[in-house]
């Protein structure tokens, strides 16, 4: 752009020295001209956008970046006389707490921190999982409580730009980075990280030193466990954990699996060299659905430092692998045909069925030892094995015709002690099949009649209630008006048995004919057993009408498999739901989240929830929820002891009535790495290898008299961190005032010439 430009202004000058020729001497045209030549020569040049570079070099007291590592294992007294590591720390920044002088006595030393002030432009910062500005009242009070260690991150963020530089990349520079940094810790790191960085030289100068001893440091810690989060019952899992040894070399060490408190499991292992790290198993057969903490835990040894890492903990879901489901089917139906080709599409059932095709009453016309039919156990099922079963099913199928109500009975026991039955409706169920004043009809979450109350010719449709639209049964879509939809395309029934609601039960679906409105789908839960009645035998045409009308059954089989889940107690459907992972709150809490729902699923807001939670050490607090209006929710506030794996157990009610129980364990602090108690042994060997990386020094705290070490950090702070600052800035010529005047000068002096000459 500027050399047409330039070659335009010579053509210019040119043709306007050739006319000032004509009317002036040479002498005063050439001075004309080479004004005018300057003139338009500056304003090529300032248009390139010239800039001088100074350099100047200034006296100021260099920044310099002070780390002070808070984390749990800081908390360590393995110093002398039995001091943490954190107050050793503190002590050689401020010195003893003040005392009050002893007559005759001069005034204490100077603090090192005073006399960092004195020499450096200082910056005072805790760090455990993340850093943050400390006073020096702030750091006389400081605890070691962090649930993590990432001194990495803290120096990078204030090296440059925060987070961290991949692939060794230079971090951007900013206008406040330290010069150098001064940092106090034990070396801890609960990241993972690799010591040194790759990106370490680009860090300033790193004066580290070290606290606690390594050489007199003894612990056991086992760590690094590796088991899978999801179980199935009664099948074997494999657990494998780390076991490190530090000082305690020829020991035979007992090892032990519990499960509650109760051994499970135990070994013996033999401790070889110092320190010692080996990988141990064990097998674990889980035998009940639910969530299971396991625990891997050694005896506590003479000298140990650290007593809390020598148990950790395995949190379970077991889950079933199969679920066992009964049924009793009163005849061969089209009903039964497609229930049990519904079941038989999820894997995860193990169905076994029995079809009554002939009463003690038929006459077949042949001896009954020659009939192929299988006798009825009716002793074996109701006596012995009714109780391995999830759920079960009576499927138009009056017990009348086959046994008496002693094993009906069983049936109300077993439902009371957490099984569930499942009841289909036609000609030998309900009051039609005689269960009116037997113990079935207790169970049952809706009123029946006496008489016959089958209707064989019938058409009725379903239609959702405000119950039904919220159960885990009927919610066939999570939206609301997508769900109504969903059941408005279903085709209607033609057999139904007529009840009444009970205020026992819950109405989900109500059918709606020529003879009003009844309960078609219900649903009950007696205390940990629950009750699921559809009243008719003629739900199969909600399969079959589908595909008739060249659409998908997909919905029946949705609905039969979400029968089966709320029937099997399945934790999704639960009234009672601890959410995953417990959310820091304010002032150090963690907040868990609680799902407490009323038998019609809506949020229990008067209910009384109580949790058990169980920390890292075994300690057990109980605490009460508090119900937000504005999520639905419960929330638990608590304090945590440390980062790991919590065990929550709840519980809820209203008023006298239990609504459920869960039990969930929680993870604290996952997000930020391992936890932080697994190794606490001092690593100055990460704190050696990143000062000499970046050109800085290691110094050791054990055994050091504080004044000496204190000498020995400004030693190797004089040297390492520069005292003068040499600023370089570029400065746009255009800025220079000077460079204004001598443009407004030279038109001046040419227009001044040009009078003068008479050419004005």
């Amino acid at each position: 752009m500027l050399a047409p430009a330039a070659l335009l202004l010579a053509e210019s000058l040119r043709r306007r020295r050739r006319l000032l020729l004509e009317r002036l001497s040479h002498a005063r045209a050439n001075v004309l001209t080479a004004l005018r030549g300057l003139l338009y020569a500056l304003l090529v040049f300032f248009l390139s956008g010239p800039t001088l570079i100074q350099r100047s070099e200034r006296s100021l007291p260099p920044r310099l970046l002070v780390l002070v590592d808070s984390s749990a294992s800081m908390g360590v007294k393995d110093g002398a006389g039995g001091r943490a590591r954190l107050a050793q720390a503190v002590e050689f920044l401020l010195g003893k707490a003040p005392a009050q002088p002893k007559e005759g006595e001069g005034s204490a030393p100077q603090a090192l921190l005073d006399r960092l002030f004195q020499f450096y432009d200082v910056q005072l910062m805790g760090y455990d999982a993340s850093a943050s500005p400390l006073s020096r009242e702030a750091l006389r009070g400081l605890a070691a409580k962090g649930l993590g260690s990432d001194p990495l991150r803290s120096i990078r963020t204030a090296a440059g730009e925060p987070g961290s530089a991949a692939g060794g990349r230079t971090p951007g520079l900013r206008e406040d980075r330290p010069a150098g940094i001064l940092l106090l810790s034990d070396g801890g790191d609960t990241t993972g990280s690799a010591w040194p960085p790759e990106d370490a030289r680009a860090f300033p100068p790193v004066v580290s030193v070290g606290f606690g001893n390594p050489a007199d440091f003894r612990d056991v810690s086992l760590h690094e466990v590796r088991a899978p989060r999801i179980a199935f019952q009664d099948k074997e899992v494999q657990l494998e954990i780390t076991l490190s040894v530090r000082g305690y070399s020829g020991l035979r060490l007992p090892v032990a699996l519990t499960r509650e408190g109760r051994v499970v499991r135990t070994q013996t292992v033999d401790i070889a060299g110092d320190p010692s790290a080996q990988k141990i198993e064990f097998r674990f057969t889980p035998s009940e659905v639910g969530s299971l903490l396991l625990a891997v835990e050694t005896p506590v040894q003479r000298g140990e430092l650290v007593e809390s890492n020598n148990r950790v903990e395995i949190p379970l879901e077991v889950r079933r692998d199969k679920i066992r489901i009964l049924t009793i089917s009163g005849a061969p139906s089209w009903n039964y045909s497609f229930l049990r080709a519904a079941l038989k599409r999820d894997p995860a059932i193990d169905l076994v069925s029995f079809v009554f095709l002939r009463t003690s009453e038929d006459d077949p016309g042949v001896p009954t030892q020659e009939l192929s039919l299988v006798p009825f156990p009716v002793d074996r099922l109701f006596l012995e094995e009714l109780k391995n079963f999830e759920i079960v099913v009576f499927d138009n199928f009056s017990a009348q015709e086959y046994f008496s109500n002693y094993y009906l009975e069983r049936v109300k026991d077993y439902v009371r002690k957490g099984g569930a039955f499942w009841i289909f409706g036609g000609r030998a169920s309900f009051g039609a099949g005689g269960y009116t004043r037997s113990p079935i009809e207790e169970l049952l979450p809706v009123q029946i009649s006496s008489t016959n109350d089958y209707v064989p010719a019938a058409r009725a449709s379903g239609r959702l209630t405000e119950a039904g639209a919220r159960h885990p049964i009927t919610r066939l879509s999570p939206d609301p008006e997508t769900n109504a939809r969903m059941w408005a395309s279903l085709p209607p029934l033609r057999r139904l048995n007529l009840a009444t609601r009970s205020e026992a039960g819950q109405t989900l679906l109500s059918s709606e004919s020529d003879r009003g409105s009844a309960p078609l789908i219900a649903a009950r839960r007696l205390g940990e057993g629950r009750i699921l009645s559809v009243l008719s035998d003629d739900t199969w045409r909600w399969s079959f009408g589908m595909v008739a009308a060249e659409k998908s059954n997909q919905l029946y089989t949705q609905l039969v498999a979400q029968m089966t889940r709320w029937l099997s107690g399945d934790p999704a459907s639960s009234q009672v739901q601890i959410l995953p992972d417990a959310e820091p709150g304010k002032d150090g809490f963690h907040v868990a989240r609680v799902q407490v729902l009323d038998d019609d699923y809506r949020p229990a807001q008067g209910a009384a929830v109580r949790v058990s939670l169980r920390d890292l050490y075994g300690n057990v607090q109980t605490l009460a929820g508090e119900f937000r209006p504005d999520t639905g929710e419960f929330e638990v506030r608590f304090r945590p002891s440390g980062r790991g794996i919590y065990r929550a157990e709840v519980s809820a009610m209203l008023g006298q009535r239990h609504l459920g129980q869960a039990v969930r364990t929680l993870s604290v602090g996952g997000g930020a790495g391992g936890a932080e108690w697994t190794d606490v042994s001092p690593r100055w060997d990460r704190l050696q290898g990143l000062s000499a990386r970046t050109g800085g020094a290691f110094l050791r705290a054990a055994g050091e008299d504080p004044r000496k070490l204190g000498q020995s950090v400004l030693d190797a702070l004089q040297g390492k961190v520069p005292s003068k600052i040499l600023e370089i800035r570029d400065v746009r010529l255009w800025s220079i005032p000077w460079v204004g005047f001598v443009l407004i000068l030279l038109p001046a002096c040419e227009w001044t010439l040009r009078r003068l000459w008479g050419l004005a």
